[in-house]
């Protein structure tokens, strides 16, 4: 079951489980994404919280029936995500 933590705190509290989260799941500096493998359940609250700042990039594995180019994925078959800095 999806849970959209939007649904359940105050914006100060979700504001600050998202950024959490981003340094949970933080991508090392020599890399140009700023977080990598956040689960699918939280794009929307990322994508409320901060909108505009980040562009996304979803990943996941090629299943039976869904073959696709290894740097692309749909984001109904994606298993997690990736953010990167809009410029």
């Amino acid at each position: 079951m999806e849970i959209l933590i939007s649904r359940y705190f105050a914006a100060s509290e979700r504001r600050t489980l998202c950024e959490s989260l981003l340094e949970k799941y933080a991508s090392p500096a020599h890399e140009k994404s700023v977080a990598k493998g956040i689960p699918m359940e939280y794009v929307d609250d990322i994508q409320i919280l901060f909108p505009g700042k980040f562009r996304y990039r979803y990943r996941g594995p090629s299943t039976a029936g869904y073959y696709r180019p290894q740097s692309y994925c749909h984001k109904i078959v994606a298993t997690n995500f990736a953010l990167y800095v809009r410029y």
